[in-house]
């Protein structure tokens, strides 16, 4: 089988690394890269890097922790975890078409949407699971409603 590497963009004097990697329907290899506090997709068939730097990302301690990419092939979003002080511990969902990043802040209960651990269903709903409690949460994709 081939072999391809590729170097992440990368920020000096801040840490280097992932959490997590995960793939779209189409094969395309996404990471959250932790203390660079940015989401990197690479394309493997064409061995293109692309990023999105969070919002949140202020030189701090924002980190880019948890992803879900499964549907970004056919909604054009995912879903992205984001933890550190301040704000931090909050999920968005990512528009990799326009760069948009959609802020989800809390759970009804206040809990904050710090999550160890995504997953996206068929309609694109986010279902997380808060290190701070014993719930899961569900985030509607169309209306952004937490349940």
């Amino acid at each position: 089988s081939d072999v391809c590497s590729s170097d992440l963009p990368v920020e000096k004097g801040f840490p280097t690394g992932s959490l997590q990697i995960a793939l779209d329907k189409a094969g395309n290899v996404y990471a959250g890269t932790m203390g660079q506090s940015q989401v990197v997709r690479f394309d493997p068939k064409t061995e293109k890097i692309q990023t999105w730097p969070s919002p949140l990302w202020n030189k701090g301690d924002a980190r880019v922790t948890m992803i879900d990419p499964l549907f970004a092939t056919t909604s054009g979003e995912i879903w992205v975890n984001e933890a550190g002080l301040p704000p931090g511990n909050i999920a968005h969902k990512l528009n990799i078409n326009t760069g948009e990043w959609t802020r989800i802040d809390a759970t009804p209960g206040g809990l904050p949407v710090y999550a160890y651990g995504l997953v996206a269903q068929l309609n694109n709903n986010l279902y997380g699971l808060p290190l701070a409690g014993n719930d899961i949460f569900e985030v509607d994709a169309v209306v952004k409603d937490i349940k």
